[in-house]
């Protein structure tokens, strides 16, 4: 799959951007920080105190959880996942899905760096299924679980094929990790809360910079046992910094920004993949998205191409639409993902929807 990335600088000078949330003058945004009145005034020190309780606590109530940990990056904080879970089930072997987030955006670091094996549920471009699991040749001491598949559209299974894969992991003893970053992204298109949706794992992680627009950083949340011990891993990593506080109170000020918010980001996204139908050279999957984000195919463009023509409407026009565009697995097409949060408040629909086909227009046949 080719990748190109985004001109740092050029992006840097617009004003307008289509997804995510809106860059934040990082100056303004500390300052909002410290009179937040809400947000504790204690430094937290290596992995305990101030703001982590606070965040800890929050989400681990948030996820339906017994307690839950903060992390700097959601990498080191699946890892610690498994690697937990593998030394308690004494099996090494985790099913997952060789598009997941964990096994090829982390590099496959479970393995390399902990002695894991990952056993692939299918090869085929959807969601694991029940049979997938049934299928599989040896013990497996872990089932993954990535919610939304990002890498597979963003899409969700529906809630019964989720229940049964979940299932028929149980019935061998399995411990049942969920990948969710996303999670809460995830709770509309369920119509359930995020501890329902957690109530299927034993573990679960969720970003606090992507739906919740943090800084960076993780919380994965699971039992008290558990935990102790991915904070063990967690300090092995050279993850349990001296103080994180920054990070901790931007995730727990996004928490309470977004996470209202996240219903309408998703009702948007559907209204601007609908408004992007009618256009022959473009294809947005899911044709209805089950999240906030959804995968934007042009057809008859290369990445090289789109790459330049974004360039110079953003130069003309001081918006800017995708921060990359990859090789489609639909021939002669390239993909961009459209991902809605606070930036897409700038836009109407109708302007999003008219911007993107300017660049389409352009693009095709150049």
């Amino acid at each position: 799959m080719s990748y190109v990335s985004s001109d740092q600088t050029l992006r840097n000078s617009c004003t307008r951007f289509l997804s995510y949330h809106h860059p934040r003058n990082t100056r303004q945004w500390l300052l909002e920080l410290a009179e937040d009145a809400t947000l504790p005034d204690e430094m937290d020190f290596y992995g305990t105190g101030g703001c982590l309780d606070a965040i800890e606590s929050e989400f681990a109530a948030l996820l339906g959880k017994p307690a839950a940990v903060f992390m700097t990056s959601g990498t080191s904080a699946q890892q610690a996942a498994l690697r937990v879970w593998a030394d308690l089930s004494g099996r090494r072997a985790v099913a997952i899905h060789p598009q997941a987030h964990i096994h090829r955006d982390e590099l496959a670091a479970y393995e390399r760096l902990h002695g894991l094996t990952g056993v692939p549920l299918t090869h085929e471009p959807r969601y694991p299924q029940a049979t997938d699991f049934q299928a599989l040749l040896e013990p497996v001491g872990t089932l993954c679980v990535e919610l939304p598949l990002r890498r597979l559209t963003y899409a969700l299974p529906e809630w019964n094929e989720l229940v049964a894969l979940i299932d028929a992991a149980r019935a061998t003893g399995a411990h049942i990790h969920l990948d969710g970053a996303r999670l809460l992204e995830c709770c509309p298109y369920y119509g359930r809360t995020p501890a329902e949706i957690a109530a299927l794992a034993d573990s679960v992680y969720v970003s606090v910079y992507k739906g919740l627009g943090g800084i960076a950083g993780a919380v994965l949340a699971g039992p008290v046992p558990f935990v102790a011990a991915s904070k063990v891993w967690q300090h092995r990593h050279g993850a349990r910094l001296h103080s994180v506080f920054p990070l901790a109170m931007a995730a727990i000020a996004g928490l309470k920004r977004h996470s209202s918010r996240i219903p309408e980001y998703v009702a948007r996204a559907r209204e601007l993949a609908l408004a992007l139908r009618d256009v022959p050279s473009l294809t947005a999957i899911p044709e209805a998205p089950h999240t906030n984000a959804f995968q934007l195919h042009f057809h008859g463009m290369s990445a090289a191409v789109l790459q330049k023509t974004h360039a110079g409407q953003a130069a003309a026009t001081g918006s800017w639409l995708f921060n990359w565009f990859q090789s489609s697995p639909i021939p002669g097409a390239t993909f961009a993902d459209v991902v809605v949060g606070d930036a897409f408040d700038r836009w109407s629909v109708a302007e999003a929807a008219f911007a993107i086909r300017d660049l389409a227009q352009r693009s095709h046949g150049a």
